[in-house]
């Protein structure tokens, strides 16, 4: 083989081996391309999670810290009657101190939460929405 044909048959190898790598360069890079896509997804699907967790705690606290004032609103309420009970004798009196210390001191924590008293007389039709919706 002369010079020439030696040096075409190393182009047509050098191009062969040239054209198998286009050919495996773009298997890698669908390959990549396609992990690539796939971290998104999980990232995506993460954060999704991450968010609907938290809406998911929020919303848990909410529904606990409703149940216990729920439970808390008649002690104070009875509190309250208590206060207001006719009759009480005089021996009574750090008696009726200690409830009202309890009393104003339950009122103290509820004002903290923002809660706030309504004042009504009974048979009151209450009809705000807004207090409907903190009732029930």
């Amino acid at each position: 083989m002369d010079k020439k044909e030696e040096h075409q048959v190393a182009s047509k190898e050098k191009s062969q081996q040239v054209s198998e790598q286009e050919v495996i360069i773009p298997k890698e890079n669908g390959e990549a391309e396609a992990a690539r896509e796939q971290l998104i997804r999980l990232q995506a699907d993460f954060d999704n999670y991450k968010k609907r967790m938290i809406k998911k705690e929020a919303e848990f606290l909410l529904r606990a810290n409703e149940r216990l004032l729920g439970n808390i609103l008649p002690i104070v309420n009875d509190l309250a009657r208590a206060l207001e009970a006719k009759g009480i004798k005089d021996s009574d009196h750090n008696t009726l101190k200690g409830v009202k210390m309890i009393h104003d001191k339950l009122l103290q924590m509820l004002a903290k939460e923002e809660v706030e008293p309504i004042q009504a007389q009974e048979g009151d039709v209450i009809d705000n929405e807004e207090f409907v919706e903190a009732i029930s």
